[in-house]
């Protein structure tokens, strides 16, 4: 998520007003954390949205993903169990398709 916004240059907001440049004016830096939080929500699952829908800054919605998913709880680790184990190969699909899906579970 992180890549998708120093892409699109959008990665100043990520540290809080105090990477704000001083030349910038508080409308632009609004307008490109704004851009930001779009970003950020755009990538992310419906679910995963709702835990963060009322926070309006870019760097508390990543401060809040990242205290939700970055620890190893174990509503995590069920849910990749779960995951993981209802992997099953389909009959029409390929054999690098259920591969992929595979690694990008344990990954």
């Amino acid at each position: 998520m992180e890549d998708n916004l120093y892409q699109r240059d959008l990665y100043l907001p990520l540290e809080g007003k105090v990477k704000k440049p001083t030349t910038m004016v508080d409308e632009d830096w609004d307008l490109l954390d704004r851009e930001a939080l779009g970003m950020v929500r755009l990538c992310l699952n419906s679910i995963v949205t709702f835990n963060s829908f009322k926070l309006k800054i870019i760097k508390d919605v990543m401060d809040t993903l990242a205290k939700l998913y970055e620890k190893p709880l174990a509503s995590n680790k069920v849910f990749l169990m779960q995951k993981l184990f209802n992997t099953k190969m389909n009959e029409c699909a390929s054999i690098n398709d259920t591969l992929n899906t595979f690694n990008y579970v344990t990954n």
